[in-house]
């Protein structure tokens, strides 16, 4: 059986306590490694929930911008659209002012041709003249007229006179109305004083005639629309151009 001495069981003890702290040391590099694998996946949970929540923030940001880029793109659509309709309406609208204007200027060029019938305009001179005097109501009146018309409204002053008992009808050749084409034609019945005039040369009656007939007229040519048909139904008036002269 050995003997023990000092010197062994120092030995002994120097060899538990290197033991110990070896166990020591393993348990506290454990630890530490079990820390640090919990911070490691605390961190790694924190940064995916950190990256998802940025990743929805972009995609939301990402939507909201690509549905502001649409919207302009529809509006942009939209108001092109609109533009391009406006464009070929105002070429429509054009387009029918320019044919109505060519019914006025052929109508014009009609009544240029009214005075060749000698006959024929001094039956409308005198209409004129009588309707004018009678809207006036005055005792007196005065006629103005074309001086190449001049022959035509003196017997036309002396057929209307005699429709007008009572009425004082006379030719003012001392002031004529412009020639052609800045007058087509007709008369200007005036009061005593002059200071009423009636304009019944030919050029008015056609501007009364074509403002009154306009719709009319516009049917004709182009067809009734909605608005001009629940008109002349509201109205129940049929739908035809006035007569010059009925005016």
């Amino acid at each position: 059986r050995p003997v023990s001495t000092p010197t062994a069981r120092v030995a002994m003890n120097q060899a538990d306590v290197d033991k110990q702290i070896n166990q020591m040391v393993q348990f506290i590099k454990q630890e530490a490694n079990e820390k640090a694998r919990e911070i490691a996946i605390a961190t790694e949970e924190e940064f995916n929930i950190e990256k998802l929540s940025t990743v929805d923030g972009e995609k939301i940001k990402i939507a909201k911008e690509y549905e502001r880029k649409e919207t302009t793109v529809d509006t942009a659509k939209k108001i092109e659209a609109s533009t391009g309709r406006n464009a070929m309406r105002l070429k429509v609208l054009s387009a029918r002012a320019q044919a109505m204007e060519t019914v006025v200027e052929e109508a014009r060029a009609k009544l240029a041709e009214t005075s060749a019938d000698a006959g024929r305009y001094r039956t409308l001179m005198t209409a004129l003249i009588v309707q004018g005097a009678r809207k006036l109501g005055d005792a007196s009146v005065r006629v103005r007229c074309r001086e190449c018309d001049a022959a035509v409204a003196r017997e036309a002053v002396a057929a209307a006179a005699a429709e007008m008992p009572g009425t004082t009808v006379t030719l003012d050749e001392s002031s004529s109305l412009p020639a052609a084409p800045a007058c087509s034609g007709g008369v200007e019945v005036a009061n005593s004083t002059g200071k009423i005039v009636c304009d019944n040369t030919l050029d008015a009656r056609l501007r009364i005639a074509y403002e009154n007939g306009t719709p009319a007229i516009r049917a004709k040519i182009f067809g009734e629309s909605s608005a001009d048909a629940s008109a002349r139904e509201r109205a129940a008036v049929p739908a035809s151009a006035p007569n010059l002269i009925a005016l």
